[in-house]
């Protein structure tokens, strides 16, 4: 059981990890916005809002319910051992 644990707290700190990687982010923008590719001045503000814009809905996430996405990710993760 606490190695089923330590995994699955592993898998969900892992997924959050990624939802914030970088590439992952300017590769969400590059499918959301034409134009914002076009003005690459705006670039790195559209990327800041996009990233506020995820870290807000994570943290809204978490607070409906218990470690919201987080809890999620490690309840799919221990049950997969």
């Amino acid at each position: 059981p606490a190695r089923r644990a330590r995994r699955g707290v592993q898998a969900a700190l892992r997924r959050m990890i990624d939802r914030f990687d970088p590439a992952a982010i300017e590769e969400e923008l590059k499918s959301n916005s034409a134009i914002g590719n076009l003005l690459s001045g705006g670039r790195n503000a559209k990327l800041w809002e996009l990233y506020q814009k995820r870290h807000r809905d994570i943290a809204q996430s978490a607070e409906s319910s218990f470690l919201g996405e987080i809890g999620a990710d490690f309840r799919d993760a221990y049950e997969e051992e």
